[in-house]
């Protein structure tokens, strides 16, 4: 099993996609239970004279379970975080220590959570909510994203505010159809070296706010043109083992999730453990 899963991720095309019947193994035993979503805080522009301590809540609908959270990619550090919450809603307030050479544009930190509801994550949260407790100081201009993890197809072709179409295999093919893009580039430090994507350097921190949610703004998935604000969802939601890369590992994930949902309930197990452990699953 660890060489045929390993093996099918990073060798899956389109052809072998169409060697699977809609009602194979993979796609009847997806995902069922809870599903794994991630609220992602980004900093929307660089500033080097912001040097302050910022307090970030993330505050979400209904009981949330397992949820952490982690730093993002733009450098300094976090606090002791403190929450609560109840049925009808959780937050989580995490201070975050900007670094010394000041904020720049990318990713902050994000918080990742199951939840038994199947409804758009986005629908789910109550806000983002960034503060700082300095005199007379200015905020940057941040934003945030929440996404399901795994579900990579709804974000590219379908509609995450109607419905979503379930993991399939097709996911785990996307996420090659993504690296293959022209956001991936060949990286020696990755956690796999050879083409990935790192989402702060190749994506989110490269490009601004305003072409990365663009609905008229795109670019080339596979052939097919997609529009920026569906290619930055479904990066977020290709990043399963949340280590800021897009690599096979995270196609690997998706298989071994559909293979054996018994053994892998949800993606939160996957959650921060290296690519090099997923692939030897």
């Amino acid at each position: 099993m660890k060489k045929s899963i390993k093996t099918i991720a990073a060798a899956l095309s389109a052809a072998v996609l169409a060697a699977l019947p809609v009602s194979n193994a993979l796609t009847a035993n997806a995902a069922r239970g809870s599903y794994v979503c991630r609220t992602t805080a980004f900093c929307k522009t660089t500033d080097s004279s912001f040097t302050y301590n910022l307090d970030i809540k993330c505050c979400r609908k209904g009981a949330l379970h397992d949820e952490c959270y982690k730093l993002g990619m733009i450098g300094g550090s976090l606090g002791t975080a403190h929450g609560g919450g109840s049925q009808t809603g959780t937050f989580v307030d995490v201070p975050f220590n900007a670094p010394s050479t000041g904020i720049k544009r990318g990713i902050i930190m994000n918080f990742t959570s199951t939840t038994t509801s199947s409804s758009n994550p986005e629908q789910l949260l109550y806000g983002v909510y960034f503060n700082s407790y300095g005199n007379n100081v200015t905020l940057p201009q941040t934003a945030e994203k929440t996404v399901r993890l795994g579900d990579i197809t709804t974000y590219i072709e379908g509609n995450p505010d109607s419905s979503f179409d379930g993991l399939t295999a097709r996911d785990a093919l996307f996420i090659t159809y993504l690296i293959n893009s022209a956001f991936g580039t060949t990286h020696n430090d990755s956690p796999e070296p050879g083409r990935c994507i790192n989402l702060q350097t190749d994506y989110f921190g490269r490009y601004s706010w305003t072409y990365l949610t663009s609905n008229s703004s795109g670019n080339y998935i596979n052939g097919q043109y997609v529009k920026m604000n569906k290619i930055s969802n479904a990066l977020l939601a290709a990043d399963i083992n949340n280590d800021g890369w897009i690599t096979q590992a995270d196609s690997t994930a998706i298989l071994l999730r559909l293979c054996n949902p018994d053994r892998y309930p949800d993606f939160m197990v996957f959650n921060e453990m290296p690519a090099e452990d997923i692939n030897s699953l």
